[in-house]
C-alpha cells in the first residue's frame, strides 16, 4: 500500500500541527490535510480523501470524533491515533472498515522530534499497508506493543508516575510550611524533584485527569502505589531500621546496580548545569554584571567578547536555560544577559523570542554576528558510525543533520538544554557510545576528543543579542517588535503587512508563534529595517492595527 496522502484530525494545534509539519518536509510528495475547529477543511473531507488518517483529537473527544465517522471509513485506508490510551480508541477505530494502527508519540511538541520513541499497536492492518505507515515513521525510535501491554506499561511510565506527583503535591500542601520555606532549605536534587512535580501542574489537569481515569490499568498500578505507600508508612511507624534497608536493597537490586550507579553520574553532571541554570534565580546570590546562556567555552561565551564596549566586561554567571537567564536579568541579579537570537541556517531561537514576549520589560540593546562552527566530540577516539546517540542545543544539531546523517547513521539526535549541558553528559558517560554537538573552545575545555570536521555550511552565522532590563539604546538600525490580534482571522497579517510596504519599511525577520487565546491565538515578531527612533513615529498608527504591540528593542 503507498500512502500518498496523510490528514491530521485536530491538526491545528501541539503535536497534531507538529507533525503535519513534519510530514510536509520531510515527505514533500505527500499531500498533508488538517482539520480543526476553525478550518475550512472537514474531518469528514479527510476521512474521504486521505489514505492515512490520524485522530489528534484530546483523549476524552477521541472516541466520539471517531465513531462520528464510522460510516466514512474505507478499508482501502488506514485508521490511527495519537492518545496516551489505547484499548479504548483502537476498539472504536476497529468498528470502522479501516485498517488499524494505534500510535503514541511519548513526546510532545519538540523543534526536534526524529528520534524520539514512538510506540504503534498493529491491530487489523494488512503488511504491506504497516509498511508503508512505517516507512513514514521510519526516523523514529519504534516500539511495537497490543494495546492492553502498551495500557499496562504506561499505567507504569504515566498514571503511577503523575500518582507520585499529585501526591507529593498534596503532602506539601498539608504539611503547614508556605512552599517558600520548603524551596529554600532544599537541596539541589530535592529542588530538581519539586520541579519536575511543579512542570505536571503548570499543564492543564484535563490531560493528566484522562489519563488517570480513562487507562484501564490505571486502577491496579496506581493500587500498587498506595500498597506500597502503606507499606513504607508501617515501617516509618514501627521505627524498623533494618527492614527499611531491606526494602531500599531489593528496589535496587531491581534497578540493577549500573542502572543506578549510571544514573546517579548522569544525575550528578546534570545537576552542575542545573544549578548554574536554576540557582542564580532562587536563591540569594549577590548579583554579576553578565549573564551567559551556556557554559563557559559555548558559542554564546565567546560572543560576550564583542559587548564588551557596551558592557565594561566584569563578572558573568552561566545559565543553563533562557529562562533562568532571562529571570535574572528581570531580578536584578545580573546587569547584562546575552543569548544567542537567530541562525542564518536554522532561523529564530524560538525560545528567546517566547521570554522576550513574556517579559516586557526586557529589551534588545545591542547584537553581534558571529561564523558558528559545529564539532562532533566524544569522550575518546571511537568511530563515528558507532556512536548511537548524539547530544546538543536543537539549533546545533539542526546545523550539523547533513553531516550526521551520512557519518552517523546509527545514531539518535538528542535535544540538550544547551551545547555545554550536551557536552558535559558525554564527558560524565564516556562509558557509552555517545557523542555531543557544539564547539572547538567547548571540546578543549572539557578535554573532549573532536572526530569531525566544522559540520556547518561555511556560512552559517548566528546573531546574538546584549539584553537589558528597561534598556534604552542609541543609533539603532533595526528595530525588534511582536504584535499580536484580538482573535484569529483572514487579513489580519495581510493588513501589518500593508502598512510596512506602503511605508516602504523593509522586515528583515517574520515569526509566528502559538499564544494565548487572549492575545489571539498568535503572536507575530518582526525586525524591521528602521531605528527605534523612526519606528516610534508610525507606532500610533500600527497599534490600530493590531490589539497590541510591545517592542522589543533594537540593534
Amino acid at each position: 500500500m503507498q500512502i500518498k496522502s496523510v490528514g491530521i484530525i485536530g491538526g491545528t494545534g501541539g503535536l497534531g500541527a507538529r507533525f503535519a509539519e513534519y510530514f510536509k518536509i520531510k515527505f514533500p510528495e505527500l499531500e498533508v490535510l488538517v482539520s480543526g475547529r476553525k478550518t475550512t477543511i472537514t474531518n469528514t473531507k479527510i476521512i474521504q480523501k486521505c489514505d492515512l488518517v490520524i485522530f489528534a483529537v484530546p483523549i476524552d473527544q477521541t472516541e466520539a470524533v471517531i465513531e462520528s465517522q464510522l460510516i466514512n471509513a474505507r478499508a482501502d485506508q488506514i485508521w490511527a491515533d495519537f492518545t496516551s490510551i489505547k484499548q479504548q480508541p483502537v476498539e472504536a477505530m476497529l468498528k470502522s472498515k479501516a485498517q488499524v494502527c494505534g500510535l503514541h508519540p511519548l513526546f510532545g511538541a519538540l523543534p526536534e522530534i526524529e528520534g524520539q520513541t514512538l510506540i504503534y499497536c498493529p491491530e487489523r492492518i494488512e503488511p504491506s499497508a504497516l509498511e508503508g505507515l512505517l516507512k513514514l515513521l521510519a526516523a523514529f525510535n519504534l516500539m511495537t506493543f497490543s494495546p492492553s501491554e502498551h495500557d499496562d506499561l504506561m499505567g507504569v511510565v504515566q498514571c503511577a508516575s503523575h500518582m507520585s506527583d499529585m501526591v507529593m503535591g498534596q503532602t506539601l500542601r498539608k504539611s503547614g510550611f508556605d512552599f517558600e520555606t520548603i524551596w529554600q532549605v532544599s537541596s539541589p536534587s530535592y529542588r530538581l524533584k519539586l520541579e519536575v512535580m511543579g512542570r505536571m501542574f503548570a499543564q492543564n489537569p484535563d490531560l493528566y485527569a484522562d489519563i488517570a481515569t480513562q487507562n484501564l490499568s490505571a486502577p491496579h498500578f496506581t493500587g500498587l502505589f498506595a500498597q506500597a505507600t502503606e507499606e513504607l508508612e508501617t515501617i516509618v511507624e514501627k521505627g524498623d531500621r533494618n527492614l527499611l534497608i531491606k526494602n531500599f536493597d531489593q528496589t535496587a537490586d531491581y534497578l540493577t546496580s549500573t542502572f543506578c550507579n549510571q544514573a546517579y553520574v548522569d544525575s550528578q553532571a546534570f545537576l552542575q548545569s542545573y544549578g548554574a541554570g536554576v540557582s542564580a534565580t532562587t536563591e540569594k546570590q549577590h548579583p554579576v554584571n553578565i549573564a551567559v546562556f551556556g557554559e563557559p567555552g559555548s558559542h554564546t561565551d565567546s560572543a560576550s567578547l564583542d559587548f564588551k564596549s557596551v558592557t565594561g566586561g566584569g563578572e558573568r554567571r552561566f545559565y543553563g536555560s533562557v529562562f533562568s537567564l532571562v529571570e535574572a536579568v528581570q531580578s536584578g541579579q545580573a546587569q547584562w544577559g546575552i543569548v544567542p537570537y537567530e541562525n542564518t541556517t536554522e532561523g529564530s531561537v524560538l525560545e528567546v523570542l517566547d521570554e522576550l514576549l513574556d517579559h516586557p520589560d526586557i529589551q534588545i540593546v545591542a547584537s553581534t554576528q558571529r561564523n558558528i562552527e559545529q564539532y562532533l566530540m566524544t569522550s575518546d577516539i571511537r568511530e563515528k558510525s558507532d556512536i548511537t546517540e548524539i547530544y546538543s542545543h536543537p539549533q546545533a544539531l539542526a546545523q550539523s543533520k547533513p553531516y550526521l546523517r551520512k557519518h552517523c547513521p546509527n545514531a539518535q539526535l538528542k535535544a540538550a538544554a544547551s551545547t555545554s549541558n550536551a557536552a558535559r553528559q558525554v564527558k560524565q558517560s564516556a562509558s557509552k557510545p555517545w557523542a555531543a554537538v557544539g564547539s572547538k573552545n567547548l571540546a578543549e575545555s572539557l578535554d573532549l576528543t573532536i572526530v569531525s570536521p566544522n559540520m556547518a555550511s561555511q556560512d552559517n552565522c548566528t546573531r546574538f543579542v546584549l539584553l537589558q532590563k528597561n534598556g534604552q539604546t542609541k543609533n539603532t538600525t533595526v528595530t525588534s517588535a511582536v504584535f499580536w490580534f484580538n482573535a484569529d482571522k483572514a487579513g489580519n497579517l495581510a493588513s501589518v503587512l500593508s502598512y510596512f510596504s506602503a511605508h516602504n519599511i523593509n522586515l528583515l525577520k517574520l515569526d509566528s508563534r502559538r499564544v494565548e487565546a487572549d492575545k489571539g491565538g498568535f503572536a507575530f515578531f518582526v525586525d524591521c529595517e528602521i531605528s527605534l527612533l523612526d519606528f516610534k513615529v508610525h507606532l500610533p498608527a500600527l497599534q490600530k492595527e493590531v490589539a497590541d504591540l510591545q517592542i522589543l528593542g533594537g540593534y
